[in-house]
């Protein structure tokens, strides 16, 4: 079931990228995470040809973005999430 939540949040998080910018996403990391961690926030690392500047949203109960940060490499972005417990 745990796999299932995973899997159906990465496919939010690929559909959330603005279309306009049309950004092709090569690798999330980390691979290995899931509902229930000790830990209930979490840091994506989002690897994908020019994808700052990208919108990035997720809709699903439970899962909140905190922040995304871009850096000066145009390839990466970093999203915050926070998992309720409850999830």
């Amino acid at each position: 079931m745990k796999k299932v939540i995973i899997s159906f949040l990465f496919l939010c998080l690929f559909g959330a990228f603005s279309e306009a910018q049309n950004p092709t996403i090569q690798r999330i990391d980390p691979t290995n995470w899931w509902v229930g961690m000790r830990n209930p926030d979490l840091q994506l690392m989002i690897y994908g040809k020019d994808i700052k500047g990208s919108t990035v949203t997720i809709n699903y109960a439970g899962v909140k973005i905190q922040s995304v940060q871009e850096v000066e490499n145009p390839n990466y972005l970093f999203v915050n999430i926070t998992i309720a417990p409850d999830t």
